[in-house]
């Protein structure tokens, strides 16, 4: 016998309370919902009102047939007296006509003859309703001699009729809200829909697939028209980005070229000049530094062109950070500095070997040029509850204020602290890059001492 494990429960509530959460945070959606609600209750006073009409005629009515017979039985007791008019009320008291009609007559001494639940002590009313069910309307004609006339007929008619207008109202209450809500959830679903296909579309754009358009579908609706527009500004972007890129790439192309030249020729100049050779030395070192920026450069500009890694493979991050902390751990204790690092298990994951150890050498060379001596460097590796990994490099340095952490990502940003290190102000923009390649998302948190650099990667890529 097949069972449905609790986790596939767990994962169908959480879908249906996302599905309903959807719902109601859409505008449509809500909108449908008024309006049925809206029309309801309209539907609901017309038909009260069309009851309490129908109900007034035919009460109306009623009582004209009520007056009617007892005319018929004055007429009667004008021309012959009380014997027939107690003659004429006994036939039809024991006839009991078709009509639901009661008669009753009632002595000066008080005493009631025929039906006399009817009889109300009521001397002041011509008309009134009794208790019954259904309930009966009486009307009272008091006699010359002391006698009183009861005639009266059940108001069956009128209660049939409030329970068939009252069965039809929720019939049509419910079709209506039925039908409403079914269409609502049709349209909101297409609706849905498009705003997923628009919001896909723009994520990808978001990720540097500038050349990623929306998708405009014949029917040439408001969201096709808004697709025609979006793709015409992305179009534009693309084009001024490639540009951009352009322009880029052959300033640093054509400056490195040179300035490798300048120099060659400051190095063979160290070796014959003796008298200027520190000099030399200093302009070599902002020569490479200056190399080392336009290099920076370029490889931002080759990451940012290409939204898919090319040399995608299963690989180890533990391995990769593992030996990366050992190469530069001389390198931090020469600082007086203490590279700490925490592993948990975690599974392997696709992606280009290459470039996520460039992206790990970027972090902990950021964290070990600017936390400052005898610091502590830690760097952290493990997954969270759903099988993403997360990289965490962090420092009990003197950190960013908050408004320029904001700005670190951002190419060629450089702290005011900073300033005085040597660096490109690209080491971030890269890791950046390399993170989105890798369909990861980059954090700084700034909150504690120090600054922390957190990278996930999302679970579709990870090969475990």
């Amino acid at each position: 016998m097949m069972t449905t494990s609790p986790a596939c429960c767990g994962q169908s509530e959480v879908r249906g309370i996302f599905l309903i959460n959807r719902l109601l945070h859409n505008k449509g959606f809500r909108l449908l919902i008024i309006t049925t609600a809206c029309f309801s209750l309209a539907c609901t006073l017309l038909g009260l009102f069309i009851s309490v009409r129908m109900q007034n005629t035919l009460e109306s009515q009623i009582r004209t047939h009520i007056l009617q017979e007892a005319r018929s039985l004055l007429v009667d007791y004008e021309q012959d007296g009380l014997p027939e008019l107690l003659h004429d009320v006994r036939e039809r008291f024991e006839l009991r006509d078709i009509d639901n009609l009661l008669y009753a007559l009632r002595s000066p001494d008080g005493k009631v003859l025929f039906d006399k639940d009817i009889v109300h002590d009521r001397s002041s009313e011509d008309w009134y309703h009794t208790n019954h069910n259904p309930a009966v309307l009486v009307n009272v004609t008091r006699l010359e001699d002391g006698y009183a006339l009861f005639v009266g007929e059940r108001l069956t008619a009128i209660d049939d009729l409030k329970v068939l207008l009252r069965n039809n109202v929720l019939l049509f209450l419910g079709c209506t809200v039925l039908l409403s809500l079914v269409t609502g959830l049709l349209v909101t679903r297409n609706f849905m829909a498009r705003v997923d296909e628009v919001t896909t579309a723009t994520r990808l754009v978001g990720r540097h697939s500038l050349s990623n358009r929306l998708p405009v579908s014949p029917a040439n609706d408001d969201f096709d028209r808004l697709a025609v527009a979006i793709n015409g500004m992305l179009e534009r972007i693309e084009t001024l980005v490639h540009e951009i890129r352009h322009v880029t790439n052959s300033v640093a192309h054509d400056l490195r070229t040179p300035l490798s030249r300048v120099r060659q020729e400051l190095e063979l100049l160290s070796v014959t000049s003796d008298k200027d050779a520190a000099r030399i030395e200093r302009t070599i070192s902002m020569l490479d530094s200056t190399l080392s920026t336009f290099t920076a450069m370029l490889q931002l500009a080759e990451l940012e062109s290409d939204p898919v890694p090319r040399q995608l493979q299963t690989v180890s991050l533990s391995n990769l950070v593992t030996n990366i902390v050992d190469l530069y751990r001389p390198d931090a204790e020469e600082k007086g500095q203490t590279l700490l690092l925490k592993e948990g298990q975690i599974p392997d994951m696709r992606g280009d070997p290459a470039l996520l150890n460039q992206l790990i050498v970027n972090l902990v060379e950021n964290a070990i040029s600017y936390s400052g001596e005898n610091s502590t460097v830690r760097i952290e590796l493990s997954k969270d509850n759903h099988d993403n990994i997360i990289l965490k490099v962090s420092d009990n340095g003197p950190g960013v204020s908050f408004d320029d952490a904001k700005k670190l990502l951002q190419p060629f940003f450089r702290a005011d602290r900073s300033r005085t290190t040597s660096g490109t102000g690209l080491g971030l923009s890269i890791v950046k890059a390399i993170a989105s390649l890798h369909n990861g998302e980059v954090k700084l948190n700034t909150s504690g001492q120090g600054l922390g650099v957190e990278v996930t990667f999302r679970r579709q890529l990870n090969s475990g």
